[in-house]
């Protein structure tokens, strides 16, 4: 079932917000929002200067793909879409 009606949370940005997050409920159905904050934070720190957002966005929607449709009990076969926006101090 499709919902009109997405699920949302505002959220206060300080000076210390580093990135936004935007993916749909594919991304969600496989990590909490703490493990892809974890996820992407790794990311950066051991791909600093390596690796741009955009390489980082890949690895993480690779990382929530199931390798077979039967793997995870139907996790990681849904529709998969994210975005990371980069806040410039």
């Amino acid at each position: 079932m499709v919902s009109p009606c997405p699920e949302f949370i505002i959220e206060k940005i300080n000076p210390n917000t580093e990135y936004v997050v935007i993916a749909c409920d594919g991304i969600w159905d496989v990590m909490t929002s703490s493990e892809t904050v974890e996820f992407i934070n790794q990311a950066r720190t051991t791909k600093r200067g390596k690796s741009s957002l955009k390489a980082i966005v890949d690895d993480l929607v690779d990382a929530c793909c199931a390798n077979s449709i039967d793997e995870n009990n139907g996790l990681g076969t849904d529709n998969m879409s994210a975005i990371i926006v980069e806040l410039k101090k």
